[in-house]
């Protein structure tokens, strides 16, 4: 009896604790994830099986690339396509991103979750998974978030 309450404890905390360090830019602010982040490109999916190739359509840091693949991240959930009224939502800004994301932290799990549907464009921070932010989706070069960043990169050179 004994053995079977350790066993079983062993397995809830092993399954509750599967991740003790959470990717690179877990928890960081919205300018510590752009000055942090070496590789931000605009991108729109090409392939969508389990490794993600994108074609990019902007390099906005980072080493000039055509395509490059972004492997782990496929989800299974259903995929939420929207970009919070252009990241005109306030609650995108707060602090505590997580109040509004589109891809959430599973139990155990030390990236997002992310999503991703050809013939959409997403604002990827291609270094850091953990940051609910790293993978938006962006409808229009008049984006809140896309001109943040843009505005920001330019502050940071």
């Amino acid at each position: 009896m004994k053995i079977s309450i350790l066993v079983a404890a062993l397995l809830f905390w092993g399954n509750a604790y599967a991740c003790s360090i959470p990717a690179q830019g877990a928890y960081w602010t919205h300018d510590k994830l752009i000055e942090k982040t070496d590789t931000i490109y605009l991108v729109t999916p090409v392939s969508d099986d389990h490794r993600f190739r994108f074609k990019v359509i902007e390099v906005l840091k980072g080493e000039n690339a055509a395509e490059f693949q972004w492997r782990r991240f496929r989800s299974r959930v259903d995929h939420k396509s929207t970009d919070f009224e252009s990241h005109n939502d306030p609650d995108f800004w707060k602090a505590g991103d997580e109040i509004v994301a589109r891809s959430p932290y599973y139990p155990g799990a030390c990236t997002l979750k992310f999503t991703f549907v050809q013939g959409e464009n997403y604002l990827i921070f291609k270094e850091s998974p953990g940051h609910f932010h790293s993978a938006e989706i962006i409808k229009t070069v008049s984006d809140k978030w896309y001109q943040y960043v843009r505005a920001s990169i330019t502050h940071y050179k």
